[in-house]
């Protein structure tokens, strides 16, 4: 059967005949189609594509056709506004949009901005500032006309962003570029490339959690694994945090030239190059608002396959100025923002922390030190190599 619609009497005709076709309306209609058929589609027309076996359309623009139920484009044809053609094959992010209308670009994986947006594939080629079709889900397939070189590719290839704008790479980009996987190869050609495009999210590399480039994390030290020097060390306090009454638990007691020592490293997710701002959490068992106390942190850090280094502006110091919240509460105290030392992943940091004289009105008492931690900044889950970020 071969029929067409005619929009000005609003009816089916009959190709051959090219009279109406009339339905009984207590019938079920069922509309059959050449399965021999290997004619594409014009603007507007639906007929059946033998080769993959499913129902075709043309669509708006005449450049491009639909295969019913194994592809899925973007829901209208987007404008590309990027000031640059864009090529059939090539991957592209929204940048903004007017009205109904959606803005694209070439995406690429060096940023933030141009990669976690990655949407779709051109699956036509989309000169700057027209409207074109894009993909996705489902097959861009390349044609002399609008090539898609796939040659140095292996089918079942599984491709991602590259850092090239709109390009496509079979290597998984590495820190600090992010990772899209955008899809595998269908089939390996220099011209009639043909690609399955399925888009994941931007993950790994350093696009985390809910697409935040940076999030906060703590380098924990509990005071159970601490060093304690033979002399002016802090005293073991047994408190029980004000309650009265009850268990009660160890805290360090610090008095004026007491110190310690701890270690710290930095996790594989670190964001490299980044600073570690470390602090104690502490309480005093005493009222000493309008009291100082003060503390200094010295230390020596190293990175993996360099050298030990007094970061810059050690050793730190940092003063409180007490008030009512610090008796029987656990306070947090900022000592140092650590400059950055972490030029790969598991830097070493030794670390000496000592109270040291306020400036004035020192407070009598001891600080009850129960928790030392630094918050770093981390852009990954962690790192793809055993010694170094990438």
């Amino acid at each position: 059967m071969a029929n067409y619609w005619d929009n000005p009497s609003n009816t089916c005709i009959d190709e051959v005949t090219d009279n109406p076709l009339h339905f009984e309306t207590s019938k079920a209609i069922t509309l059959g189609y050449d399965l021999t058929n290997t004619t594409t589609p014009t603007e507007g027309q639906t007929n059946w594509n033998s080769t993959d076996g499913a129902l075709q359309t043309g669509l708006a623009g005449g450049n491009v056709v639909l295969q019913h139920g194994m592809e899925v484009v973007v829901p209208r044809r987007v404008k590309n506004t990027s000031g640059a053609d864009i090529a059939n094959g090539d991957l592209v992010y929204i940048t903004g949009g007017s009205g109904n209308n959606a803005y694209i670009a070439k995406a690429d994986a060096s940023t933030h901005a141009t990669s976690c947006g990655t949407i779709a594939m051109a699956t036509e080629d989309i000169d700057d500032n027209a409207f074109g079709w894009c993909t996705t889900f489902g097959l861009v397939r390349g044609s002399e006309a609008q090539p898609i070189d796939t040659s140095s590719y292996s089918a079942g290839d599984v491709l991602f962003l590259s850092t090239t704008a709109g390009a496509f790479t079979d290597t998984m980009p590495v820190h600090p570029n992010y990772v899209v996987r955008c899809g595998f190869v269908f089939r390996s050609h220099a011209t009639e490339g043909v690609i399955l495009v399925r888009i994941d999210d931007a993950t790994s590399a350093t696009c985390i959690a809910g697409g935040d480039t940076i999030v906060y994390d703590d380098i924990q030290v509990g005071i159970s694994n601490i060093r304690i020097p033979p002399s002016s060390a802090p005293t073991e306090r047994l408190y029980n945090g004000g309650i009265g009454g009850g268990v009660t638990f160890p805290f360090l007691g610090f008095a004026v030239n007491d110190y310690l020592y701890f270690d710290m490293q930095t996790p594989h997710s670190a964001l490299i190059n980044s600073i570690l701002e470390s602090h104690i959490h502490y309480t005093t068992p005493g009222n000493g608002t309008g009291d100082k106390f003060k503390f200094q942190l010295d230390l020596i850090a190293c990175p993996i396959g360099g050298n030990w280094a007094v970061p810059t502006g050690s050793p730190f110091t940092a003063e409180r100025t007490m008030d009512s919240d610090d008796s029987n509460s656990q306070m947090y105290f900022d000592i140092a923002d650590i400059p950055a030392v972490n030029s790969t992943v598991s830097t070493l940091y030794k670390c000496k922390l000592t109270r040291i004289a306020a400036s004035a009105d020192e407070y009598a008492g001891e600080v009850y030190v129960s928790f030392l931690d630094g918050h770093y900044q981390k852009d990954s889950l962690g790192s793809r190599n055993e010694t170094s970020k990438g």
